[in-house]
């Protein structure tokens, strides 16, 4: 059994393509549990608390679903984690004995450097997708998002500050890319939209999954098929942010 987590920003696409890997057989990622930081506050010793820069809900969900398995202290680590991923799994329709991957989808918390090293050192053969997009359309989609989550209460700041947000999550995850290259697989948003069959393929040989019709069929089905609509935001990238988006070649 081996285990996939995504790290960067929220609102890089992760939704459609966790919805894709989903669609694999052999695939489960749970959608926002929480479960890395809820299991790594356990393994610490400390209090029962939301991620300070994420919303709350997905927390407070598997906590009040699954704390009774993460309050058993006789299990270990990755016992908790298979056994709260099955079970959801489960609640989805999922052929549990097919699974060869589980994870979550929280990238900001796995992306945290505290949580990405006890990940690592728990989970040695863990791999970790980096879903990187220009950060002029992720500021802008969260500060749209605000509008459908007003419970997001971490992207209530100014333009700068959304920025700043932006890219010290991305260079946490650029860090552990160059770090661990062969664990972490960097995939640009435009060419999720762009060239989803070869990012597809790309995916199953990092994962070691055989493509399958269905996965390859849900992977062309990106809504947002570009990033055009956020070519007149009026956002203005910071130095630092411009660097980033000039290394990784990132586009509107």
């Amino acid at each position: 059994m081996n285990y996939l987590f995504f790290i960067g920003n929220k609102r890089s696409g992760t939704t459609h393509l966790v919805s894709s890997l989903n669609a694999h057989p052999n695939l489960f990622i749970a959608p926002e549990a929480d479960l890395l930081w809820a299991i790594y506050r356990r393994a610490q010793n400390l209090p029962a608390a939301p991620y300070p820069d994420d919303g709350a809900r997905g927390y407070e969900q598997t906590m009040a679903q699954y704390g009774h398995i993460l309050a058993r202290q006789e299990w270990d680590t990755v016992r908790c984690l298979h056994s709260i991923l099955s079970m959801m799994a489960e609640r989805e329709g999922k052929n549990i004995p097919d699974i060869q991957i589980f994870g979550d989808k929280k990238p900001v918390q796995t992306a945290d450097p505290a949580v990405f090293e006890f990940t690592r050192a728990t989970i040695p053969g863990a791999k970790f997708i980096h879903l990187i997009r220009h950060p002029v359309a992720v500021v802008q989609s969260m500060k749209d998002g605000l509008v459908k989550m007003p419970w997001a209460k971490m992207w209530r700041r100014d333009d700068a500050a959304l920025m700043a947000f932006w890219v010290r999550h991305e260079l946490w995850a650029i860090g552990h890319g160059e770090a661990h290259p062969d664990h972490v697989l960097r995939i640009r948003y435009q060419d999720l939209a762009t060239t989803p069959d070869q990012v597809g393929a790309d995916i199953c040989r990092f994962l070691g999954v055989a493509e399958t019709p269905a996965f390859m069929t849900a992977m062309r089905a990106t809504r947002d098929r570009e990033n055009h609509k956020y070519l007149n935001t009026g956002l203005v990238l910071s130095p630092q942010a411009q660097s980033i988006v000039r290394q990784f070649d990132l586009t509107l």
